[in-house]
């Protein structure tokens, strides 16, 4: 919604508000007391870019309310927003009248009369306005700023340039539903842009002031809850960075309670998938998978919420979809809005930087909106030119990576190094990591001539080690002659929401980064500039002045505070990416194709239980589960019989985890739950006489297999003499026989035929008896050297007075 027509032509007369305008049809809310407007609404439009000086020719977004500080020290109105006006309709008195030709959008039941606040008010920034009090939603506020009962909610730190869409809830009034004549039996509502075309002839020109509306609903008391999953997103400043740094990146979710009821506990399933490029990469499917259980979400509120940090540096660099899905035990009242996604981009490199396109990167500052000056760059005579970055895992740095404006083409000597923050404002000297270069001098082509309008590297003597925290690199000049180090515009837009008054004794403002990744938040929730460029003078002070200031000036302005632009007042204001980044060098990677799985193995145990053995397992949560199958194979340790020595060999080793997995059974899961699931599994066929080693592998409906960890069980009994199955059975060749004897005795091994009739003798000796298993093997030749033909064959143990047999087929 916004203020013009298809066309492209304006819907308000000149010089006045207006817009376009969402009515509903009636609504039967007869007996639906407790019922609550719920919207869903986004301020300027996901695609538009905030570069600094982004409102100097065209304002982009709906214009945002602008406070003034007076010389009293009180806030006031200075520039009124755009809005988007929620209004109710008065309900009918007689059941007819004003239901289809309404006449009155007016609900003011309490006489406010001038006073009279709207519903609601969206404001292009700067915050908003309610008409009924968020504690007691039958008591109307006041318009009146000053009025102990006023709904106006301004807010410094919006700045009306949204990165998601927000959630609005709206209880109605009691009164609709006691309206005289069942007035509730036909509510209505409408949503009205009231924006102004800001643009002047000769200055900026003002955009459609586009506010983008979704999910418009009005919600009644009921027993099933409404969740959304309203967005997803990475907080990451970087547009590019080595992998070594790319280990822990912060992955949030907003999800929004629709209904008038709290939910009853709910998981939500956090998922990254790499998109499909064409490349032998595209086998990388899930790279990331996280289930988390949400114990309850309050009726009609939004939450903001972290899931376990992503890990990019052992995966490709590429397009990435990140997506949230919500899972109920049994379901809420819509699933249409139970998943969201967004797509990111992950761009690999050897420094860390800021500005779009960082490898081929472009100096902003000889703009004509800016210096207008060719070749011209940030200079700071005396001080340090500084840039911060954050190492997430310890790493080594070969040296820094800046860009020089050509305005200055001599080699003169600069000094660059770095310093690590300890506290505000605390910034401690990094050993070993000053060194002094010439500008345009490029450490990675010696010999070569100075370089001025791109990117050079200065390497260190030696790598230099850092430790995980905030690190500052700096440069400054050690001549008279400014540096004119580049600058990028780049993600540098800011918007204004408070100015001080003229004549106040100083001139300031607020002004806020548009990019939210570029800003922190507060305990509070408040989100302020994260203080990443500055100027660190070199006085024994040693203070810092931050480029983009929270409170204050932009340290390096293009217009006054007001963000003039040829007599108009834009209240935007711009900073500068100073080009000094530190070099990482070139990392090759040998990426990992594992994906997480998206069930979460709590326990997994093994008992025997007599002539069997019980599996035990539990699961926290499950996400598309279609079960799990069951592997076994023996796990003995042996003492090896060597046949042809007629001997023994004591050289006890883990042969038999060589050995293949069978697969014993199945599992069906549970598809996808939220909540703790147990599962169990009989082995009717383990062998007392063997050890075993058991697996699980969780099968994903439709495509994915993981693994579990390997549990053991023991022999059934230590005592007795055991012959284990013979393997592999059949066999079309040698076979592998084993068998235990525990204590000393005289050992008769040998095959048999169907009919009793003695094929070969394999072992007629004495074993002194070990906890171990004896191993040797038959290569399914009789005594003369001969093959045997196929059939049935009984391998027979006699040791001391026990005689233990096992059956061999032989396939030829």
């Amino acid at each position: 919604m916004n203020r013009v027509h298809h066309d492209g032509s304006e819907i308000p007369k000149p010089g006045q508000y207006g817009g376009d305008e969402l009515r509903s049809f009636p609504i039967d809310l007869l007996g639906k007391k407790g019922a609550v407007l719920s919207i869903s609404y986004h301020r300027t439009g996901k695609g538009a870019k905030t570069d600094r000086g982004f409102s100097d020719l065209r304002l982009i977004g709906p214009e945002h309310r602008v406070a003034m500080l007076t010389s009293y020290g009180e806030m006031k109105t200075y520039r009124e927003p755009d809005k988007l006006l929620v209004e109710f309709a008065r309900p009918s008195d007689d059941s007819v009248t004003g239901i289809t030709n309404v006449q009155q959008w007016v609900l003011d039941y309490q006489g406010r009369r001038a006073e009279y606040m709207q519903p609601f008010q969206i404001w292009g920034g700067g915050g908003n306005a309610r008409g009924f009090d968020s504690q007691d939603y039958n008591r109307q506020l006041s318009s009146d700023p000053v009025s102990g009962r006023t709904g106006l909610m301004p807010d410094l730190y919006d700045e009306g340039k949204d990165i998601e869409f927000r959630k609005l809830f709206i209880p109605i009034p009691d009164t609709v539903f006691r309206w005289s004549a069942q007035g509730a039996r036909n509510f209505r509502f409408r949503l009205r842009t009231h924006c102004l075309n800001h643009g002047i002839a000769g200055g900026p020109e003002d955009d459609n002031d586009d506010f983008f509306i979704d999910n418009v609903k009005v919600l009644y008391t009921q027993e099933i809850p409404d969740i959304e999953m309203s967005s997803i997103r990475l907080h990451h400043p970087y547009t590019m960075a080595p992998p070594t740094q790319l280990g822990s990146v912060p992955v949030r979710f907003q999800l929004s309670n629709l209904s008038t009821v709290a939910s009853p506990s709910f998981s939500v399933a956090v998922r990254i998938t790499r998109d499909p490029d064409g490349s032998d990469l595209d086998r990388i499917n899930c790279v990331y998978f996280r289930p988390i259980t949400i114990p309850t979400l309050r009726a009609m509120s939004s939450v903001l919420l972290p899931s376990p940090d992503a890990r990019f540096d052992d995966l490709p660099p590429g397009a990435y979809t990140i997506s949230a899905k919500l899972f109920f035990p049994d379901s809420d009242a819509d699933s249409a809005n139970d998943s969201t996604c967004t797509r990111v981009v992950i761009n690999h490199g050897s420094v860390l930087a800021y500005e779009y396109d960082a490898d081929s990167a472009i100096n902003h500052v000889p703009l004509p909106q800016f210096s207008g000056i060719a070749g011209k760059g940030l200079n700071a005579p005396g001080n340090r030119i500084a840039a911060c970055f954050t190492i997430v895992a310890s790493d080594s740095i070969l040296g820094y990576q800046m860009l020089w404006g050509e305005l200055n083409s001599n080699p003169d000597p600069v000094e660059i190094s770095l310093k690590m923050e300890t506290g505000e404002q605390i910034l401690v000297d990094v050993p070993g990591s000053a060194i002094v270069r010439l500008r345009g001098m490029d450490d990675l082509v010696p010999g070569s001539s100075p370089q001025f309008g791109r990117n050079i590297t200065y390497k260190l003597p030696k790598p230099l080690k850092l430790n995980r925290g905030r690190y500052w690199i700096s440069v400054r000049q050690l001549t008279e002659r400014g540096i004119e180090l580049g600058a990028s515009a780049d993600r540098m837009g800011m918007v204004t929401t408070m100015v001080t008054e003229a004549g106040s004794g100083k001139d300031s403002c607020l002004s806020l980064y548009a990019d939210r990744n570029l800003r922190r938040r507060l305990r509070s929730g408040t989100m302020i500039n994260d203080q990443l460029f500055a100027n660190l003078r070199s006085s024994p002070s040693g203070t810092v002045d931050w480029f983009a200031p929270t409170g204050g000036t932009p340290l390096l302005p293009h217009l006054d505070i007001k963000g003039t632009v040829r007599g108009f007042e834009t209240f935007t204001q711009g900073s500068w990416i100073p080009m000094i980044r530190p070099y990482f060098g070139p990392r090759p990677r040998r990426y990992s194709w594992s994906c997480f799985v998206p069930v979460v193995l709590s326990a997994f145990d093994a008992r025997r239980r007599g002539a069997a053995v019980d599996l035990f397992w539990q699961t926290e949560s499950e996400l598309n589960n279609a079960g799990f199958l069951i592997d076994r194979r023996p796990t003995d340790s042996a003492t090896i019989l060597d046949v042809r020595a007629r001997g023994l060999s004591c050289a006890d080793h883990h042969q038999s985890k060589t050995r293949p997995w069978s697969e014993i059974g199945f599992v069906s899961g549970k598809g996808t739950s939220a909540q703790q699931m147990d599962y169990s599994f009989r082995d009717v066929s383990a062998s007392v006489d063997s050890a075993f080693e058991y697996r699980l592998r969780q099968i994903e409906a439709g495509s994915g297999v993981a693994y579990s960890g390997v549990v053991s069980v023991p022999r059934g009994n230590d005592g007795d003499v055991a012959m284990d199955e013979p393997h592999p059975n059949p066999s079309s060749g040698s076979i592998v026989l084993s068998f235990k004897c525990p204590n000393r005795s005289l050992v008769r091994l040998e095959i048999i035929d169907a009919l009793g009739r003695p094929v070969i003798l394999l072992y007629d000796d004495v074993v002194e008896g070990v906890s171990q298993r004896y191993v040797l093997g038959w290569d399914g030749r009789s005594n003369n050297g001969t093959e045997v033909p196929s059939g049935a064959y009984f391998c027979k143990l006699t040791a001391g007075g026990t005689t233990v047999s096992k059956v061999i087929t032989i396939t030829r």
